[in-house]
């Protein structure tokens, strides 16, 4: 069932919108040589196009995997079963009962030590998750950066 989530996300308008803007602004003398050297569309399209495009595929995929990675809502509402919860949901729950707790020890008028604590591992638990949350991100992301500083230069003309 997580399958058909992921593919919510496919059709999205931003993406249309940047890979359009960015084919438009691949060369066409590459493509117009390629065709003068006998390349059908399609074979020009494999061959020449989309591997100057790997710079708009990287960035693409960055945020399509950051979006699902960090998108729970999508999966509160479809999926159901506890055992197919993403991390994201479980994390929000951990989150939402730590700061209940809090909330209970001092709605009962206890405004002690022992509330004082419970509001500072509440605080402790949010960071944590925070953490949790943003470490793949920026695991992903140097494998990733070589491809936003080639689709930079993809477009330069020498001079």
């Amino acid at each position: 069932w997580t399958i058909p989530i992921i593919y919510l996300g496919f059709g999205a308008g931003l993406a249309v919108f940047l890979f359009t803007g960015y084919m438009k602004a691949c060369p066409i003398a590459i493509e117009e040589s390629a065709t003068i050297d006998g390349c059908s569309p399609l074979r020009t399209f494999f061959s020449i196009v989309l591997p100057l495009s790997t710079a708009i595929i990287a960035v693409m995929a960055l945020f399509f995997a950051v979006t699902h990675w960090n998108g729970y809502f999508t999966a509160m509402i479809y999926v159901r079963d506890k055992d197919w919860q993403p991390l994201q949901i479980v994390m929000r729950e951990i989150l939402m009962r730590s700061e209940f707790n809090a909330q209970m020890l001092q709605q009962g008028g206890d405004t002690g030590v022992l509330a004082a604590q419970e509001q500072r591992i509440a605080e402790q638990i949010k960071y944590a998750l925070i953490v949790v949350a943003s470490v793949p991100v920026m695991c992903i992301y140097p494998f990733v950066q070589k491809h936003f500083v080639k689709g930079v230069t993809v477009g330069a003309v020498k001079g």
